[in-house]
C-alpha cells in the first residue's frame, strides 16, 4: 500500500500488487480525499507508484463506467482504454 502524506495527514492511498511473471502491476484501488481533489496529488501518487517499478512493463486499473472524475484522471495521466466490461472501464498503460 503506498500513501501520500502532508505532514502526519493522510491526503490519499492506493494498493498495489505486482505481477512478477507478467512484468506488470496492477493498481487495486486509489483515493484522494476530496478536500485535496485538483491539486495534483493523485499525479504524484501515480508518478511514484509508476516510479516505485522500474522494471515493469506496463501498469493496469479499472475504475466505474460511470465515474466521469477518474476516467478522465486516467486518460489525462496517459492510460489508455483496454476495454469495457460489467460496467468498468480497464486501463493500461504501456512503458
Amino acid at each position: 500500500m503506498y500513501q501520500a502524506m502532508i505532514g502526519k495527514d493522510l491526503v490519499g492511498a492506493a494498493i498495489v500488487f505486482q505481477d512478477e511473471t507478467k512484468n506488470s502491476v496492477y493498481v487495486g484501488r486509489i483515493f484522494i480525499d476530496s478536500v485535496y481533489h485538483r491539486k495534483g496529488y493523485g499525479i504524484r501518487l501515480m508518478e511514484c507508484i509508476e516510479k516505485a517499478f522500474p522494471c515493469a512493463a506496463e501498469f493496469n486499473l479499472d475504475t466505474p463506467c460511470w465515474n466521469e472524475r477518474t476516467n478522465a484522471f486516467y486518460k489525462k495521466i496517459g492510460y489508455s482504454i483496454i476495454k469495457i466490461e460489467d460496467g468498468f472501464v480497464f486501463y493500461q498503460k504501456r512503458k
